[in-house]
């Protein structure tokens, strides 16, 4: 590989990098990436050795695509796309000697666009793959670090072999490299199915344990509302005869004070539980309708004014339940701590489809401070809570980060905190 082919495939890298990390480029990044980087790897490379130069190259290459990307994914993917790049080399290599017969100057030129053409449909492949895994799973850290360690043996053992001086004919050398890389490949893929098909198994599980706790507090808070009801048919006859006497004594103000404090408050909850749980019945995800119907009891008892919104059928969202249900758990619990010492407190929240299928989820609380920093909010340790508190927010970002396909909006209207989640139908 002449000078000139390794500078594209390089570049073809950082590339497909920023692509799968979904990193905006721009004049200062570009800086630092030449700085940071392409210095330092050419000075060791054509200075010291050329096998450090490619492990200088990685190093730099994995410690500043994190700092612009903030993503541990840069590990995964950088191994990937070095295996990729190797890949869509030794491919190009073949075309253009053993199908074409191309030599010298238009050898160098064809080689490079038969390269950046595999390459570009690896890289697309790739971040098409690894973003619907990552939607759909959670990948435990000791998983992610074997695939890393098996990805970096793969880099190794590549490497290892292309380097290694051969007295073998150039092409026969070329078919050899790309046999093993390829069959190393295929047993990599293979242990990667493996270990996702395990790390699936687990994640239905823990998701039928969510939906089954959830489900067990949507029944006990139905159970708890149909022993409201036969509370107050009990207490029916009883109530009667005491408002017959105020009629009897035509005692009207007694009567109406009776009403309001003792019929209307008490039975209120009961009428709200009910009103709350009747509205759940568009919602037919049943992790997801337990956790609402937990959180709005639990504001309730509070003294929280909450209203919940389902106009019409939810019955899919294209989101993992699990992470779905962390993201409502932390966004309702700050609704309901910032309620807590709020004179007339209110919690609003919504599902509604949009024309493109898209399901769009609202919660907004009355705010007693309006000068929250929206800037900061989604930082690790913000918190308006006190220290070492505002990890929420931030947890809710990380998890983001895996689905291109939700946005949020946080904002602030007229002493109302807002929070709208857009999950997009991929599938459309």
């Amino acid at each position: 590989m002449n000078s000139y082919s390794a500078l594209i495939e390089f570049i073809a890298i950082f590339v497909g990098l920023t692509y799968t990390l979904n990193i905006q480029l721009d004049r200062r990044k570009i800086f630092f990436m030449i700085v940071g980087i392409v210095l330092p790897t050419i000075c060791v490379y054509i200075w010291i050795a050329y096998w450090l130069g490619i492990l200088t190259l990685f190093s730099t290459t994995t410690i500043l695509f994190y700092r612009f990307s903030n993503n541990y994914r840069v590990l995964l993917d950088l191994c990937i796309l070095f295996i990729g790049a190797m890949l869509a080399d030794h491919l190009a290599q073949l075309v253009n000697i053993d199908l074409f017969h191309l030599e010298n100057v238009v050898y160098t030129f064809s080689h490079s666009l038969f390269f950046l053409l595999i390459f570009t449909v690896f890289v697309y492949g790739y971040k098409k793959s690894i973003e619907k895994i990552m939607a759909h799973l959670d990948i435990p850290l000791f998983v992610q670090i074997l695939i890393f360690i098996i990805v970096s043996t793969t880099i190794f053992v590549f490497y290892l072999n292309i380097f290694i001086p051969s007295n073998q004919d150039e092409m026969e050398l070329v078919k050899i490299n790309l046999v093993i890389q390829l069959g190393y490949s295929l047993l990599m893929i293979l242990l990667f199915s493996l270990l996702l098909y395990n790390v699936k198994k687990e994640n239905q599980i823990k998701q039928r344990i969510i939906e089954m706790e959830q489900f067990t507090a949507y029944m006990e808070a139905l159970e708890q509302v149909n022993r409201d009801m036969q509370k107050f048919r009990h207490d029916y006859r009883n109530i009667l005869l005491t408002m017959k006497g105020y009629l009897d004594e035509d005692n009207l103000d007694d009567l109406k004070e009776y009403f309001r404090h003792h019929i209307l408050q008490t039975e209120a909850h009961t009428l709200f539980k009910t009103r709350v749980l009747g509205n759940l019945d568009h919602l037919q995800l049943v992790g997801l309708k337990g956790l609402l119907a937990t959180k709005a009891l639990q504001a309730d008892e509070q003294g929280i004014k909450i209203s919940i919104e389902i106009p019409e059928v939810i019955d899919n969202i294209d989101m993992n339940i699990i992470d779905l249900t962390r993201i409502m758990g932390i966004l309702l619990d700050n609704a309901i701590e910032a309620n807590e010492t709020t004179y007339q407190g209110e919690i609003n929240i919504a599902f509604f489809k949009t024309k493109s299928d898209s399901t769009v989820i609202i919660i907004r609380n009355t705010l007693q401070d309006d000068s929250i920093d929206l800037v900061n909010i989604f930082k690790d340790s913000f918190s308006t809570k006190g220290k070492d508190r505002g990890t929420g927010l931030a947890n809710i970002k990380n998890i983001l980060g895996r689905y291109p396909q939700v946005l949020m909006n946080t904002r602030i209207e007229q002493n109302w905190f807002i929070q709208e989640i857009e999950i997009q139908d991929r599938r459309k």
